[in-house]
């Protein structure tokens, strides 16, 4: 690299505060010298990713996503931080530029590679938190699975190569929890797909120590990363109907609910409170029966994620006598989604999964035939009535399946 003498700047202003760079009735901190040290590094990751992206045959079908960076002001909080750039495929901002190829430039050194998503606890504000949690599902679902002739490619070719880390999450060392945390690339989408990791994460690295940096080829690199994980960018692109299932969760995620006007008294008061606890008890407690009664398991993906699990009503919750456990079944998220919008049901006879034509061409396509999973106990199980009422209910979005 160019600028592997500049990597000194990373650990001289490891901690310093907010606003080091300069800001509003602030002086800056940091030395215009060193500022210009950190646009050599930026400047140089930037290039050498827009000309590998150039370069790849799907390039029509990628972007380059730089961070956000003055040269004068630094990043958010005009502060000094670790410098990255990243490719991903275009429409990827549905899902959170998500997957990505990567460098990441720090006191560690050059870190180059891809990320499936990004680990929840690198995110300080809770509403991102939240929507990470929304797209991990999307991501997980199209990445290749582990017998697929692509990841065997893959898994060959990073072998030969020498050199790749299989990590939890991005930005680690050797002595943090979760570095090599996948002992093969068949294990690590093994964990992604079958257990998922509902806050993010999964990582295929390079590691450069600032010490040996002189001798990287970055534009190499880059060039090596994209050849060997493109076609994961490629196969995880969101599809028209992952934008309109993302788009529909966002609007309805926006929507501001009217303050609840003030009780007149005390003692009305007091009454709306135990209302309302009665009716969160009343949901937990249906949640955890169903929890019980499948195992906690999603019966359509067998996904056994506790914090990605929800109680869907088969008939819709009009007050506790709503929640037999016969009334409910235990879905993931997304698929709860789906089942409300009848465009997943189950037939009541077969127990058959039927999808909608609507979603052919997504991963919950898959489904679509198989049997859903059931309770132990027969009084546990899906009522027939009821979920008969929800499969007349579903014919108009489940179409014809010629």
């Amino acid at each position: 690299m160019k600028s592997a003498h500049d990597f000194f700047v990373f650990k001289k202003w490891l901690d310093a505060p907010n606003a080091a760079f300069g800001g509003r009735n602030r002086n800056s901190l940091v030395p215009p010298s060193d500022k210009e040290a950190y646009w050599r590094i930026y400047d140089e990751l930037k290039v050498a990713a827009e000309e590998a992206r150039a370069s790849h045959p799907d390039a029509a079908k990628m972007i380059l996503r730089p961070k956000m960076y003055s040269r004068e002001r630094g990043s958010r909080g005009h502060r000094p931080v670790d410098l990255w750039v990243s490719i991903c495929i275009k429409d990827a901002k549905v899902l959170g530029y998500m997957p990505q190829v990567y460098a990441i430039a720090s006191e560690r050194g050059l870190e180059i590679g891809f990320a499936a998503s990004i680990a929840e606890d690198d995110y300080f504000d809770p509403e991102v938190k939240e929507r990470n949690r929304a797209i991990i599902p999307f991501i997980n679902s199209k990445l290749p699975a582990p017998d697929d002739v692509l990841a065997a490619d893959l898994s060959r070719s990073l072998s030969q190569q020498g050199g790749w880390h299989l990590n939890r999450k991005t930005r680690l060392t050797p002595v943090n929890e979760g570095f090599d945390a996948f002992a093969s690339l068949r294990q690590m989408l093994g964990h992604l797909k079958d257990r998922g990791e509902e806050t993010g994460g999964g990582a295929i690295c390079r590691l450069h120590p600032t010490n040996k940096l002189a001798e990287v080829d970055l534009l190499a690199e880059f060039k090596l990363a994209l050849s060997n994980f493109g076609q994961f960018l490629v196969q995880c692109a969101p599809t028209s109907w992952d934008m309109t299932i993302r788009n529909a969760q966002v609007e309805v995620e926006s929507v501001e609910l009217p303050p609840t006007p003030a009780p007149p008294n005390d003692d009305d008061r007091r009454k709306k409170v135990w209302a309302e606890v009665a009716r969160r008890q009343g949901q937990g407690s249906f949640r955890r029966k169903l929890l019980e009664a499948y195992g906690g398991k999603c019966a359509i993906t067998n996904t056994d994620v506790c914090d990605a699990l929800q109680a869907a009503h088969i008939r819709p919750y009009k007050g506790t006598h709503s929640n037999p456990v016969s009334n409910g079944i235990l879905l993931r998220a997304d698929i709860h989604n789906l089942f409300d919008l009848k465009l997943i049901t189950v037939e009541p006879v077969t127990m058959k999964i039927f999808v909608s034509p609507r979603l052919k061409g997504t991963p919950y396509w898959n489904f679509d035939g198989n049997k859903i999973a059931l309770p132990d106990k027969k009084s546990h199980r899906p009522c027939d009535e009821a979920l008969s009422e929800h499969f007349e209910a579903s014919a108009g979005a489940r179409g014809s399946k010629a």
